[in-house]
Protein backbone atom coordinates (compact mmCIF):
# COMPACT_ATOMS: atom_id res chain seq x y z
CA UNK A 1 0.00 0.00 0.00
CA UNK A 2 1.20 3.28 -0.76
CA UNK A 3 0.24 6.39 1.61
CA UNK A 4 -0.57 9.80 -0.07
CA UNK A 5 -0.93 11.70 3.27
CA UNK A 6 -1.05 15.62 3.36
CA UNK A 7 0.16 17.85 6.16
CA UNK A 8 -3.66 17.56 8.05
CA UNK A 9 -2.63 13.80 7.95
CA UNK A 10 0.82 13.70 9.05
CA UNK A 11 -0.02 15.65 12.15
CA UNK A 12 -2.81 13.65 13.29
CA UNK A 13 -0.56 10.68 13.76
CA UNK A 14 -1.16 9.28 17.56
CA UNK A 15 -4.43 11.09 17.40
CA UNK A 16 -6.23 9.60 20.25
CA UNK A 17 -10.42 9.05 20.46
CA UNK A 18 -11.99 7.64 23.48
CA UNK A 19 -14.44 4.47 21.96
CA UNK A 20 -16.26 2.14 24.14
CA UNK A 21 -13.77 3.16 27.24
CA UNK A 22 -10.70 2.22 25.11
CA UNK A 23 -8.42 4.46 23.58
CA UNK A 24 -8.07 3.92 19.80
CA UNK A 25 -4.83 5.01 18.19
CA UNK A 26 -5.32 6.36 14.72
CA UNK A 27 -2.99 5.50 11.52
CA UNK A 28 -3.55 9.05 10.15
CA UNK A 29 -6.77 10.88 7.76
CA UNK A 30 -7.70 10.14 4.74
CA UNK A 31 -7.00 13.23 2.11
CA UNK A 32 -10.66 14.69 3.50
CA UNK A 33 -9.49 14.54 6.85
CA UNK A 34 -11.46 11.29 7.92
CA UNK A 35 -8.74 9.80 10.89
CA UNK A 36 -8.31 5.78 10.12
CA UNK A 37 -7.24 2.99 11.52
CA UNK A 38 -4.85 0.12 9.18
CA UNK A 39 -4.84 -3.10 10.81
CA UNK A 40 -3.48 -4.99 8.48
CA UNK A 41 -1.61 -3.68 5.82
CA UNK A 42 0.01 -5.54 2.85
CA UNK A 43 2.25 -4.59 -0.39
CA UNK A 44 0.76 -4.09 -3.50
CA UNK A 45 -1.07 -0.81 -6.23
CA UNK A 46 -4.23 0.73 -4.90
CA UNK A 47 -7.15 1.12 -7.32
CA UNK A 48 -7.34 3.89 -9.70
CA UNK A 49 -10.67 5.06 -10.15
CA UNK A 50 -12.12 3.17 -13.27
CA UNK A 51 -10.74 -0.32 -11.67
CA UNK A 52 -12.95 -3.16 -10.65
CA UNK A 53 -12.77 -4.08 -6.95
CA UNK A 54 -14.30 -6.82 -4.76
CA UNK A 55 -14.03 -6.04 -1.43
CA UNK A 56 -16.07 -6.11 2.20
CA UNK A 57 -17.92 -3.36 4.41
CA UNK A 58 -19.32 -3.08 7.53
CA UNK A 59 -21.05 -0.12 8.70
CA UNK A 60 -21.80 0.74 12.45
CA UNK A 61 -22.67 3.63 14.65
CA UNK A 62 -21.71 4.20 18.06
CA UNK A 63 -23.07 5.92 20.48
CA UNK A 64 -22.05 6.57 24.29
CA UNK A 65 -19.53 4.24 23.43
CA UNK A 66 -22.43 1.30 22.54
CA UNK A 67 -21.90 -0.05 18.97
CA UNK A 68 -25.28 -0.61 16.72
CA UNK A 69 -25.12 -2.28 12.94
CA UNK A 70 -25.88 0.35 9.91
CA UNK A 71 -25.37 -2.27 7.76
CA UNK A 72 -23.99 -5.79 8.11
CA UNK A 73 -20.66 -6.96 6.88
CA UNK A 74 -21.53 -7.84 3.35
CA UNK A 75 -19.34 -9.09 0.01
CA UNK A 76 -19.45 -5.78 -3.03
CA UNK A 77 -18.22 -5.64 -6.27
CA UNK A 78 -18.37 -2.18 -8.25
CA UNK A 79 -16.16 -0.28 -11.05
CA UNK A 80 -14.35 2.70 -9.08
CA UNK A 81 -16.72 6.23 -10.20
CA UNK A 82 -14.58 9.31 -10.70
CA UNK A 83 -14.66 11.89 -7.55
CA UNK A 84 -17.28 13.88 -9.07
CA UNK A 85 -19.79 11.23 -9.37
CA UNK A 86 -19.69 10.06 -5.81
CA UNK A 87 -20.75 13.39 -3.95
CA UNK A 88 -19.29 16.38 -2.27
CA UNK A 89 -17.97 15.76 0.60
CA UNK A 90 -16.22 12.59 -0.02
CA UNK A 91 -17.91 9.38 1.56
CA UNK A 92 -14.86 7.99 4.09
CA UNK A 93 -15.34 5.10 2.73
CA UNK A 94 -14.71 6.23 -1.28
CA UNK A 95 -11.41 8.10 0.12
CA UNK A 96 -9.89 5.21 2.34
CA UNK A 97 -10.48 2.16 -0.66
CA UNK A 98 -8.22 4.32 -2.86
CA UNK A 99 -5.82 4.27 -0.06
CA UNK A 100 -5.74 0.37 0.75
CA UNK A 101 -4.18 -2.49 -1.16
CA UNK A 102 -5.25 -6.09 -1.51
CA UNK A 103 -5.58 -7.89 1.40
CA UNK A 104 -5.59 -5.30 3.29
CA UNK A 105 -8.52 -4.30 6.04
CA UNK A 106 -8.97 -0.96 7.72
CA UNK A 107 -11.56 1.50 9.60
CA UNK A 108 -12.52 4.97 8.91
CA UNK A 109 -13.94 7.23 11.55
CA UNK A 110 -16.76 10.20 10.73
CA UNK A 111 -18.31 12.20 13.41
CA UNK A 112 -18.18 15.61 14.34
CA UNK A 113 -18.87 17.92 11.74
CA UNK A 114 -17.91 15.20 9.04
CA UNK A 115 -21.18 13.17 9.55
CA UNK A 116 -23.63 14.11 7.11
CA UNK A 117 -26.91 15.85 7.42
CA UNK A 118 -29.12 13.60 8.44
CA UNK A 119 -31.91 13.64 11.36
CA UNK A 120 -30.74 9.92 12.19
CA UNK A 121 -27.31 11.38 13.32
CA UNK A 122 -26.87 13.25 16.22
CA UNK A 123 -23.44 15.63 16.86
CA UNK A 124 -22.43 13.19 19.40
CA UNK A 125 -22.42 9.99 17.15
CA UNK A 126 -19.74 7.91 15.13
CA UNK A 127 -20.09 6.37 12.41
CA UNK A 128 -17.13 3.84 11.64
CA UNK A 129 -16.81 1.91 8.10
CA UNK A 130 -14.60 -1.24 8.43
CA UNK A 131 -13.46 -2.21 5.10
CA UNK A 132 -11.37 -5.06 3.20
CA UNK A 133 -10.13 -4.52 -0.27
CA UNK A 134 -10.53 -8.17 -1.27
CA UNK A 135 -9.06 -7.81 -5.08
CA UNK A 136 -8.52 -5.95 -8.08
CA UNK A 137 -9.47 -8.52 -10.97
CA UNK A 138 -9.83 -5.58 -13.74
CA UNK A 139 -7.88 -2.59 -14.03
CA UNK A 140 -9.76 0.16 -16.22
CA UNK A 141 -7.59 -0.19 -19.48
CA UNK A 142 -8.60 -4.38 -19.25
CA UNK A 143 -12.04 -3.31 -18.66
CA UNK A 144 -12.38 -1.46 -21.67
CA UNK A 145 -10.68 -4.06 -23.78
CA UNK A 146 -13.38 -6.63 -22.19
CA UNK A 147 -16.20 -4.39 -23.09
CA UNK A 148 -15.21 -4.16 -26.52
CA UNK A 149 -15.11 -7.73 -27.41
CA UNK A 150 -18.13 -8.28 -25.82
CA UNK A 151 -19.66 -5.85 -27.60
CA UNK A 152 -18.34 -7.11 -30.49
CA UNK A 153 -19.95 -10.85 -29.69
CA UNK A 154 -23.48 -9.82 -29.30
CA UNK A 155 -24.40 -10.33 -32.74
CA UNK A 156 -22.64 -13.73 -32.86
CA UNK A 157 -24.16 -14.80 -29.70
CA UNK A 158 -28.03 -13.79 -30.50
CA UNK A 159 -27.72 -15.76 -33.85
CA UNK A 160 -26.65 -19.07 -31.86
CA UNK A 161 -29.35 -18.79 -29.34
CA UNK A 162 -31.95 -17.94 -32.21
CA UNK A 163 -30.51 -21.37 -33.39
CA UNK A 164 -30.72 -23.26 -30.67
CA UNK A 165 -34.16 -22.05 -29.43
CA UNK A 166 -35.29 -22.64 -33.37
CA UNK A 167 -33.75 -26.86 -32.76
CA UNK A 168 -35.77 -27.21 -29.41
CA UNK A 169 -38.71 -26.11 -30.48
CA UNK A 170 -38.87 -28.48 -33.85
CA UNK A 171 -37.57 -31.06 -31.26
CA UNK A 172 -34.27 -31.50 -33.01
CA UNK A 173 -32.15 -30.90 -29.41
CA UNK A 174 -34.29 -34.12 -27.88
CA UNK A 175 -31.57 -36.59 -27.79
CA UNK A 176 -28.82 -34.00 -26.40
CA UNK A 177 -31.12 -32.02 -23.83
CA UNK A 178 -30.19 -32.92 -20.66
CA UNK A 179 -33.51 -32.74 -18.15
CA UNK A 180 -34.04 -32.10 -14.52
CA UNK A 181 -37.24 -32.79 -12.48
CA UNK A 182 -37.95 -29.50 -12.20
CA UNK A 183 -38.51 -29.33 -15.41
CA UNK A 184 -35.31 -27.44 -16.20
CA UNK A 185 -33.41 -28.39 -19.32
CA UNK A 186 -30.60 -27.41 -20.50
CA UNK A 187 -28.06 -27.68 -23.37
CA UNK A 188 -24.43 -27.78 -23.21
CA UNK A 189 -22.44 -26.19 -26.57
CA UNK A 190 -19.43 -26.36 -24.94
CA UNK A 191 -17.35 -28.30 -21.49
CA UNK A 192 -15.37 -26.19 -19.38
CA UNK A 193 -12.26 -27.47 -17.75
CA UNK A 194 -13.06 -25.62 -14.61
CA UNK A 195 -14.24 -26.69 -11.32
CA UNK A 196 -18.35 -27.39 -10.90
CA UNK A 197 -20.31 -24.71 -9.37
CA UNK A 198 -21.47 -24.94 -5.72
CA UNK A 199 -23.98 -23.25 -3.54
CA UNK A 200 -22.71 -20.25 -2.35
CA UNK A 201 -19.81 -19.64 -4.85
CA UNK A 202 -19.42 -16.33 -6.10
CA UNK A 203 -19.94 -16.67 -10.21
CA UNK A 204 -19.46 -14.07 -13.25
CA UNK A 205 -21.72 -15.19 -15.85
CA UNK A 206 -22.02 -13.63 -19.25
CA UNK A 207 -25.71 -14.12 -20.48
CA UNK A 208 -28.11 -13.74 -23.58
CA UNK A 209 -31.78 -13.94 -22.53
CA UNK A 210 -34.58 -14.80 -24.64
CA UNK A 211 -38.41 -15.48 -24.78
CA UNK A 212 -39.87 -18.60 -26.55
CA UNK A 213 -40.76 -16.08 -29.60
CA UNK A 214 -37.07 -15.30 -29.29
CA UNK A 215 -37.36 -11.71 -28.38
CA UNK A 216 -34.17 -11.01 -26.36
CA UNK A 217 -35.17 -9.00 -23.32
CA UNK A 218 -31.66 -8.32 -21.53
CA UNK A 219 -28.26 -9.58 -22.37
CA UNK A 220 -24.64 -8.86 -20.46
CA UNK A 221 -22.74 -8.67 -23.61
CA UNK A 222 -24.43 -5.26 -24.58
CA UNK A 223 -23.19 -4.34 -21.43
CA UNK A 224 -19.69 -5.21 -21.63
CA UNK A 225 -19.14 -6.93 -19.21
CA UNK A 226 -20.60 -10.56 -17.13
CA UNK A 227 -22.79 -10.39 -14.30
CA UNK A 228 -21.55 -11.41 -10.52
CA UNK A 229 -23.66 -13.14 -8.15
CA UNK A 230 -23.98 -15.75 -5.37
CA UNK A 231 -25.50 -18.80 -6.54
CA UNK A 232 -27.78 -20.30 -4.12
CA UNK A 233 -28.51 -17.52 -1.92
CA UNK A 234 -31.71 -16.35 -3.89
CA UNK A 235 -29.98 -13.03 -5.83
CA UNK A 236 -31.68 -14.19 -8.89
CA UNK A 237 -34.50 -16.51 -10.40
CA UNK A 238 -34.27 -19.84 -8.95
CA UNK A 239 -34.23 -21.09 -12.52
CA UNK A 240 -30.65 -19.35 -12.61
CA UNK A 241 -29.82 -20.67 -9.36
CA UNK A 242 -30.50 -24.27 -10.09
CA UNK A 243 -29.22 -23.90 -13.94
CA UNK A 244 -26.12 -22.57 -13.08
CA UNK A 245 -25.52 -25.25 -10.34
CA UNK A 246 -25.61 -27.79 -12.93
CA UNK A 247 -22.52 -26.36 -14.42
CA UNK A 248 -19.14 -26.01 -13.98
CA UNK A 249 -16.46 -22.92 -15.23
CA UNK A 250 -15.93 -22.81 -18.70
CA UNK A 251 -19.12 -24.15 -19.32
CA UNK A 252 -20.71 -22.96 -22.29
CA UNK A 253 -24.61 -23.76 -22.15
CA UNK A 254 -28.36 -22.56 -23.72
CA UNK A 255 -30.57 -23.29 -20.14
CA UNK A 256 -34.53 -23.21 -20.78
CA UNK A 257 -36.19 -22.25 -17.79
CA UNK A 258 -39.72 -22.68 -17.57
CA UNK A 259 -42.48 -19.89 -15.95
CA UNK A 260 -42.17 -21.10 -12.39
CA UNK A 261 -38.70 -20.93 -12.26
CA UNK A 262 -38.50 -17.81 -13.66
CA UNK A 263 -40.84 -14.98 -13.46
CA UNK A 264 -44.05 -16.60 -12.70
CA UNK A 265 -47.52 -15.55 -13.29
CA UNK A 266 -46.82 -11.95 -12.90
CA UNK A 267 -43.75 -11.66 -15.00
CA UNK A 268 -41.14 -9.03 -15.33
CA UNK A 269 -43.16 -6.12 -17.20
CA UNK A 270 -43.00 -4.87 -20.09
CA UNK A 271 -40.36 -6.88 -21.30
CA UNK A 272 -41.39 -10.17 -19.77
CA UNK A 273 -44.64 -11.36 -19.69
CA UNK A 274 -47.03 -13.62 -17.08
CA UNK A 275 -46.32 -17.43 -16.97
CA UNK A 276 -43.14 -17.13 -19.72
CA UNK A 277 -40.76 -19.45 -20.54
CA UNK A 278 -37.20 -18.25 -20.94
CA UNK A 279 -34.15 -19.57 -22.69
CA UNK A 280 -30.87 -18.27 -21.73
CA UNK A 281 -27.38 -18.51 -23.40
CA UNK A 282 -24.78 -19.34 -20.58
CA UNK A 283 -20.92 -18.85 -20.48
CA UNK A 284 -19.86 -19.14 -16.99
CA UNK A 285 -16.80 -16.78 -17.01
CA UNK A 286 -15.51 -17.42 -13.54
CA UNK A 287 -16.15 -19.25 -10.01
CA UNK A 288 -15.07 -18.53 -6.80
CA UNK A 289 -15.48 -19.81 -2.91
Amino acid sequence: MTHQLGLAAILSLGLLISCKSNEVTFTGNTPGGYPYIMHLDKEGKTPQVGDKIVYKRQIKKIVMGQDSILDPSREGTIVLPPADQVGTPLPPDYELILMMSPGDSASVWQFGDKLPENPYFKPTDTIVYEMVLMDIPMTKEELEKMAEESKARESEVAALIAETLGKFKSGALSQSLKKVESGLQYFLHEEGTGDKVQQGDMVEVHYYGVLMNGNMFDNSFARGEPFRFQVGMGQVIPGWDEGLSLLKEGDKATIFIPSKLGYGDAGAPPNIPGKSDLAFYVEIVKTSR
